[in-house]
């Protein structure tokens, strides 16, 4: 089962009822892709974070990410380096404001599961 609208995109309004479905999957479709104001990967803070707090308070009881959270987040990385070069700009770091939304969800029951690799490669570095 799919979701569109509010809970598939940015923000989620209503609450799954709790005599529906017992999966639900919400996934990206091409029209939420166009309604993110960011290129892909997405930042951590207002895109990830988000979708984590949106989603526990719409009850979900359990979020997996089918995404890899294993490269800079280019906008705290940016802004970091902007700061560096004598701007001010206040901001929290993406990964800190993703790891809140996750506290955030498991402190009202909810679980989170991240994608991760496994490789076979003795040589590879991760």
């Amino acid at each position: 089962t799919r979701i569109r609208g509010p809970l598939a995109g940015l923000s989620a309004r209503n609450p799954i009822p709790r005599d529906s479905l017992k999966v639900v999957l919400v996934d990206i479709d091409d029209e939420s892709w166009r309604l993110v104001p960011y290129k892909w990967p997405y930042p951590r803070d207002d895109v990830w974070a988000r979708v984590v707090r949106n989603l526990t308070d719409a009850g979900a009881r359990v979020i997996v990410f089918d995404v890899e959270f294993d490269s800079p987040d280019f906008k705290s990385d940016y802004l970091e380096k902007l700061n560096r070069a004598g701007s001010n700009i206040p901001f929290r770091h993406g990964d800190e404001v993703f790891a809140e939304a996750i506290s955030y969800a498991q402190s009202k029951g909810t679980k989170i599961v991240l994608a991760s690799k496994k490789v076979n490669e003795p040589t590879r570095l991760p």
